[in-house]
Order: C-alpha cells, then structure tokens, then sequence
C-alpha cells in the first residue's frame, strides 16, 4: 500500500491507496478541445498515466513531469469531462510536489509548471 493524500488541505481531503488508485482518462476531454490545448491535455494525460505506473512499480521517475495548467478550459467541457480534468491536473500536482524536489513555472501558449529532479520512491 502506498498512502497518498488527495486535496490536501482541502475541505474533500482523503488519504488513498497509490497502488490501486486508476489513471484518469482524459480521452474524451481532450477531444473537446481545439487541438492545440486538446493534444496537450492528451499528451498529459499520458505522461501522468506513465508517472503513475512508475510509481506503482517503485521505479524511477522521468527526469521531468510537465503539469500544464489548463484550469481556464473547465468552462468549455461537459461536466464529467470537466471534472475529470480537474482530477488529473489536481492530482499531477499534488504527485509532482510530493515526488519532485524542483518546480519551473513555464510561461508562453500552454503554461504550466515544469517539475524536475525526482526523489528516490
């Protein structure tokens, strides 16, 4: 079991179990979108689910994991797509800060936090 604290220091705070915890989908999200901020969110929601199973396996994390800050899109999205957004990128944040030492804001078309120099799971 790997204890892990969703929306800590939030009023929906839960401790969850890492190793059973699902990778969000962000297939039909990401189709929703224009393409350049749908390929994005794709392209995240594909490194999240590789960061994930990583984790799982206690294997070494990618050098970097890029979290794009797409909150400004949640209005343009069907509610349960929204909402899965809204998890992932929540829940990338919240594994970037507990399994990264290093965070660079990224600024231009897509921003987003770069997060670099992994700690040893």
């Amino acid at each position: 079991m790997l204890p892990f604290v969703l929306n800590r220091g939030g009023t929906q705070e839960q401790v969850v179990d890492l190793d059973s915890f699902p990778a969000p989908d962000l297939t039909l999200a990401a189709l929703a979108l224009p393409s350049e901020y749908g390929s994005t969110l794709k392209d995240y929601g594909d490194d999240l689910s590789h960061v994930l199973t990583r984790i799982k396996a206690r294997e070494a994390l990618p050098t970097n994991f890029y979290v794009p800050d797409l909150w400004h899109l949640r209005p343009f999205l069907a509610t349960g797509d929204a909402h899965e957004m809204w998890s992932a990128c929540s829940l990338g944040a919240q594994i970037a800060r507990e399994f990264y030492r290093s965070a660079w804001p990224l600024r231009g078309a897509t921003e987003g936090v770069l997060h670099s120099d992994p700690k040893e799971l």
